[in-house]
């Protein structure tokens, strides 16, 4: 291996999702990372040997977008009460997109976002989040909302296989190619 282990500090990951994570091509687990030799900002698979970027604690898995990079979406949303009142905004929130995800997921369950943008509060507060994102500036404002964020694509999920509760987005199946 060329350089130092990386430490939970290291990353903007949960203990939980530190232990989910994996290379997207070999699928070695994040145990097998390290810092490459003499820059804390490159990260490389110890069994594939793939480098992948660090930075302010978000690993970047090989993605970039220069419009959403510029355009990303960094509002958290808001959070509903328990309420009637709060229930029927969830209902009409997002398309009905929240109230279907918290009638079909337990609360503390393993859920990923992806397109995750600014994240969401109501999540966050209910779930243990994995935000996935391929704007940088969304997954940093991601990051305030979510324990855990990376940069990845929908093709190269860096989680290891049924590991996961739910797997949601919103806005997002309008960016993917067709085939």
């Amino acid at each position: 291996m060329d350089g130092e282990s990386i430490t939970a500090e290291d990353l903007h990951l949960s203990m939980e999702w530190r232990n989910l994570i994996v290379c997207p091509d070999c699928r070695c687990n994040l145990d097998g990372f390290v810092f490459a030799k003499g820059n804390e900002s490159v990260l490389k698979c110890g069994s594939c040997g793939l480098y992948f970027d660090l930075s302010q604690g978000l690993i970047n898995f090989g993605v970039s977008d220069s419009f959403y990079d510029e355009h990303g979406f960094t509002s958290a949303g808001r959070n509903f009460s328990e309420s009637w009142f709060g229930r029927l905004a969830l209902y009409y929130a997002r398309g009905h997109h929240l109230y279907e995800i918290s009638r079909s997921v337990k609360p503390g369950g393993r859920v990923i976002e992806f397109g995750c943008g600014g994240g969401s509060s109501f999540m966050a507060e209910r779930y243990s989040m994995l935000g996935v994102e391929i704007s940088s500036s969304s997954a940093r404002s991601a990051s305030i909302t979510y324990g855990s964020v990376v940069q990845a694509t929908v093709a190269r999920l860096p989680v290891a296989t049924g590991t996961v509760d739910a797997i949601v987005s919103s806005f997002v199946l309008e960016h993917l190619a067709d085939g």
